[in-house]
């Protein structure tokens, strides 16, 4: 044993990656331990974790409003894979393979240079420096854990076995870079490019390249057009989710024709801000001179690496959501390896020794002071300094007592179904049911902190909350002192007070709500948009492979204002045209405010008995989100998910208000 640890010292490899397995453990450990991770994203990725790890599929409950499976927001294995290791590290679980997979990144980058240069003594180590030392991994360790981390660390293996002609490690890491998130299929296929024009000349690489590129092609259409809109019925619109690009269109299609056919508007806006907020001014300037000052200079001079980061750089600034366009969270962690590779990819060809390590010396440098100059000071919004600043005393303290915290979660029993405060989530999502407050549903205990993170509340809906909590016939205080406060459920949950997850079909209790307002919506007056629909007489409309979708009714609620919550009954029409047995879709409602939409909640008709060649009513009760604006407009669609067409007709839409 004092023979390992003798050679483990011998090579500074090892000593230089554990003293930043330190510092990272520093930033992102401590951060979970003091309650700076949140509901959004380890959260779900815990509550996805312990699903897995008992061997059960998970519902995605933190965020069932929009998914019903964590697959059908992002296609990621990585979990599944890593969870037997919940029984060990348990709510750190994935924060410790997040720091596992920086540190072997690092190796990579470290062998890699090694076999590339190895007469250049602590070249490779200057690279795994470089490589560490990179902004971006202190911007994805201070924001909770996320997949496509694990897809940068991943990369410099990939080039590694690929430049060393070993065929099938450089498959199954190209593999293993496809399967951590839906959207690094679309990264690998640029790396994969950059790979094969770096090798023009090397016939064998260069058509290996080309392949490697195609397969990850095939697998990105895959997932993302076919996979992934079928996961859930939760999220009934066919598409990526996660394509918000307003400024080059509504969808795929319309983006690559926007590129082809305006690429000077394209290009322009990599530099402009396009939203117009007055919060985005500035900060896809600092992005560049970031990546400028860490050595992405080299990316002019290795135009092979520029390409691999075409589809991270349009990714970030062709958003919507200024958020990804600077430096924050893990939405840079990909320049890392690229940059990495990039400037010391230059190094090799600087043959004189002392401009070498001058050369190193001042990239180096500029890295590390890039990244502390960014770590105290940034034009990206919303920049939480205290989860990075890994050297400051005060990232070590606890906003409120650490202890005292730690005693009241620890009162919480394991089986409970709990809603939390965002911070206090990933430590309770060890469980089947955990929400984020305000969010209760069929909780038995609420536990909240008073601080600084109280999303989505404001500090005057936080009080008001926690007023009406001690004072609720329904729930008893167990703790209320130091800004800590648990809540106990006094009587059982009534089921059919509020919809579960998997709304039932049934009829609305007339001695609990009476019938307040109704309106009908014929069909016919749906608009069409992108999607063929086919009318018979003149109301029913045929569906063939699609779903309806109503542009919005307007909320016709304005005349209730002591209500949070009205109940409704959606119905329709169904018309079955064969004998055939298949799933005939699903009844969706959701709301929209602002253009975006919320509580999502659906049922499968396929429970229901559609009589061919007869018309059946179908209807699901709707417990509404907290009514906060009359503007709310309600959306309703008919997903279906057959071969064979239907008719469907007479949308109904009956409001319910609560006699008590």
């Amino acid at each position: 044993m004092k023979l390992v640890f003798q050679n483990f010292y011998k090579k500074p490899i090892n000593l230089i990656v554990l003293f930043f397995g330190i510092v990272y453990c520093s930033v992102s450990l401590v951060n979970h331990y003091n309650f700076r991770t949140y509901a959004f994203d380890l959260g779900l990725f815990n509550n996805e974790l312990f699903d897995n790890a008992h061997f059960r599929h998970n519902d995605y409950i933190l965020n069932n409003e929009n998914f019903s499976n964590p697959l059908a927001d992002h296609f990621s294995l990585v979990t599944p894979i890593v969870s037997p290791l919940f029984w060990i590290f348990k709510s750190y679980t994935m924060l410790i393979v997040q720091i596992a997979a920086l540190l072997f990144g690092g190796y990579g980058v470290y062998f890699y240079f090694n076999n590339k240069q190895p007469d250049n003594k602590w070249l490779p180590e200057a690279a795994a420096i470089h490589f560490f030392l990179m902004w971006g991994i202190y911007s994805a360790l201070g924001y909770d854990y996320h997949d496509n981390i694990v897809a940068a660390c991943l990369v410099p293996w990939f080039i590694y076995f690929f430049e060393q002609n070993r065929k099938i490690p450089a498959l199954l890491f190209l593999g293993a870079i496809l399967i951590t998130k839906e959207n690094m299929a679309l990264w690998a296929i640029f790396i994969c490019l950059g790979l094969a024009i770096a090798h023009f000349k090397e016939k064998l690489l260069f058509t290996r390249g080309l392949l490697f590129s195609l397969i990850a092609c095939l697998y990105f259409v895959l997932v993302v057009k076919i996979i992934m809109p079928h996961m859930g019925d939760l999220h009934p619109e066919r598409g990526y989710y996660h394509f918000k690009y307003s400024a080059l269109g509504n969808n795929a299609g319309e983006a690559f024709k926007t590129i082809v056919i305006r690429p000077l508007h394209f290009l322009k806006l990599f530099f402009i801000n396009h939203l117009n907020d007055s919060e985005g001014y500035g900060i896809k300037k600092e992005l560049y001179m970031t990546i400028l000052l860490s050595g992405g200079f080299a990316l002019l001079l290795r135009p092979s690496y520029l390409i691999m980061l075409v589809p991270i750089v349009a990714q970030k600034v062709l958003s919507d959501d200024i958020q990804k366009w600077g430096i924050n969270y893990q939405y840079s962690i990909e320049f890392t390896p690229i940059l990495t590779f990039a400037a010391f990819g230059f190094a090799a060809s600087i043959s004189s020794r002392p401009r070498l390590w001058a050369y190193i010396s001042a990239l180096l440098v500029a890295t590390g002071l890039t990244t502390f100059y960014k770590l105290e000071n940034r034009v990206s919004k919303w920049y939480a300094p205290l989860n990075q600043r890994f050297y400051d005393p005060d990232h070590y303290r606890c906003e409120l007592n650490r202890y005292e915290v730690y005693d009241v979660l620890s009162s919480i029993p394991d089986k409970a179904n709990v809603s939390a405060s965002s911070p206090l989530v990933p430590h309770l999502a060890s469980r089947d049911s955990i929400y984020m407050f305000p969010l209760v549903n069929n909780a038995d205990y609420i536990m909240l902190i008073d601080g600084e993170n109280l999303y989505p509340l404001t500090k005057v809906d936080f009080d008001n909350k926690v007023k009406e909590y001690m004072t609720s016939d329904d729930w008893e205080p167990l703790y209320a002192k130091n800004k800590i406060f648990l809540f106990h459920r006094k009587r059982p949950f009534n089921k059919s007070s509020k919809l579960s997850k998997d709304a039932s079909l049934t009829t609305i209790d007339e001695n609990e709500y009476s019938k307040s307002n109704e309106w009908t919506e014929d069909f016919e007056n749906f608009p069409n948009s992108s999607r063929e629909f086919f009318f018979s007489g003149s109301k029913s409309i045929k569906m063939d492979s699609s779903f309806i979708y109503s542009p919005g009714i307007e909320y016709p609620f304005g005349q209730i204002t002591s209500k949070d919550h009205v109940k409704l009954k959606v119905s329709m029409q169904i018309y079955g045209l064969t004998n055939v047995k298949e799933n005939p879709g699903s009844l969706v409602v959701c709301f929209e405010h602002n253009g975006q939409s919320y509580g999502y909640i659906s049922t499968d008709l396929e429970k229901i008995n559609i009589e061919p060649r007869k018309w059946t009513e179908i209807s699901m009760n709707y417990l509404t989100p907290e009514i906060k604006d009359k503007t709310n407009k309600l959306k309703v669609y008919y997903w279906h998910r057959g071969k064979r067409p239907v008719f469907v007709d007479q949308l109904k839409v009956e409001v319910w208000e609560s006699r008590n």
